[in-house]
Parts: C-alpha cells; sequence; structure tokens
C-alpha cells in the first residue's frame, strides 16, 4: 500500500507541474502577445508544454503513464490467467485497451476519424456544435460498450479497488469527451482558441492525466492484496524455475 501511495503522489506532483507549465504558457501567449502566436523562440517554448499540442512533454508523459498502466493491468491479468483466477481476460483486455489508448494519445489517431463521424452525423442530421470533433461519437460509443461489458466486473472487485476505477473512469472520460464536447463549442462560436478554449483544453488534459493516475493506484492497490501478493510471488519463483 506504501507503494502505491508513493507512486500516485510522485505520479501527482508530476501532473500538477505540466498543468502548471500549460497554464503559464496560456498565460504568456494570452497576456505578452495578445493570443497571437509571438517570436519563433516563444512559439517552440509554448509548444513543448502546450497540453492542447502533440508531440511534446505532455503527450509523451500521458502516453508512458498509459503504457505502465497497461503492463500492471496486463501482469495482472496474466498471473490471474496461470492461477486459473476470475476475469483473467477482462484485467487483460483492458490492458489492450490502454495500450490501444497509449498509442492513440502519441499517433493522435482518434482524430482521423472525424471525418467520418461528421459524414454519417450529417447524414443523421444529428451535426451540431459540440460534436465539431466528430471523433467523439465513436469515443461514446466505445464507453457505452465497455461500460456495459464491465458492469459485473467492477462489482465483483474489493470495494476501495471498484471506487478507485469508477474515479479513474469518471475523469479519463469526463475530461476526453465531456470538456472535448464544450471546447467544440467554444471554439465554433469564437472561430479561434480563446483564453476560455484553451483553459477548457488544460482542465481536460488535467482530468485525463489524473484518471490515469488513480487507475494505477488503483491497480497498485489491488495487487498489494495478500492473495495477488501469494500469486505474483508464485509466478515469478516459476518464471524462476524455483519450487
Amino acid at each position: 500500500m506504501i507503494l502505491s501511495k508513493r507512486v500516485a503522489l510522485i505520479l501527482s506532483v508530476v501532473v500538477c507541474g505540466l498543468l502548471l507549465a500549460g497554464i503559464s504558457s496560456v498565460m504568456l501567449k494570452v497576456y505578452f502577445f495578445g493570443g497571437d502566436k509571438g517570436p519563433w523562440w516563444f512559439v517552440q517554448l509554448v509548444n513543448l508544454v502546450n497540453l492542447d499540442r502533440e508531440n511534446n512533454i505532455p503527450t509523451w508523459y500521458s502516453s508512458t503513464a498509459l503504457f505502465v498502466n497497461s503492463v500492471l493491468m496486463g501482469l495482472v491479468g496474466w498471473v490471474k490467467r496461470h492461477d486459473g483466477g476470475s476475469y483473467a481476460k477482462h484485467w487483460l483486455a483492458l490492458a489492450g485497451i490502454l495500450l490501444l489508448l497509449s498509442i492513440d494519445e502519441a499517433a493522435s489517431m482518434h482524430e482521423k476519424t472525424s471525418f467520418i463521424a461528421e459524414k454519417l452525423l450529417d447524414w443523421a442530421g444529428l451535426m451540431s456544435d459540440y460534436l465539431y470533433y466528430g471523433w467523439v461519437i465513436f469515443g461514446i460509443a466505445a464507453v457505452t460498450i465497455v461500460g456495459s461489458l464491465y458492469l459485473k466486473f467492477l462489482m465483483d472487485l474489493p470495494k476501495e479497488t471498484m471506487r478507485w476505477f469508477l474515479l479513474a473512469g469518471f475523469l479519463y472520460v469526463g475530461g476526453a469527451i465531456g470538456f472535448e464536447l464544450l471546447e467544440a463549442k467554444v471554439f465554433v462560436v469564437e472561430n479561434k482558441e480563446t483564453m476560455t478554449f484553451m483553459l477548457l483544453a488544460v482542465v481536460e488534459e488535467g482530468m485525463e492525466m489524473f484518471g490515469v493516475v488513480a487507475s494505477i493506484y488503483a491497480t497498485l492497490s489491488y495487487m498489494n492484496r495478500e492473495d495477488m501478493r501469494r500469486s505474483l510471488l508464485q509466478f515469478h519463483q516459476n518464471a524462476l524455475g524455483i519450487s
């Protein structure tokens, strides 16, 4: 339990640092250059910590954190599969989902689906300002499907673990989809990246990052349970050929 709390604390400090850097870059951009790009050196500096941009430090952190979370969940699933434990496939599938999210964080694959989504929304007459980033309809569908398939899995988890996973899901989905809808509305109305838009982006990324921190904490806490510790130790000994 001490390890899980220590890891969560370290990650929370890192996230707060990234958010502070992101907010500072927004303030500098708005108050010193009136929202315009400014000199080249300033643009490069801002883009390095801009939470609404790709290929920078926050993106690298988010992708790495999701990958670490994927590895931890994969380890739980692999051990459960080895022991014949319950929900092994659920843990392994979660590890796969997080791995895809890690790849997507670095490659922004979800944004490439917006064109298809916009065509579907136009065809159905459902297009609105909030759905300007069309990929969110696929995100909503995916969350609905995964949520329904994992309801029993969540209910059978230890209560503390379940609460942390629910918090993690609420933060991550609330940021990735909920605030994305708000950003879309602001961007369509203002037709540019205003202070409001940029601050919403900071909140969005902050919620996603803290959601992953909560998920890592929940997974590590679950691995620290007595039965899981025994299973992990046995798995380790078997891997080393120790009887």
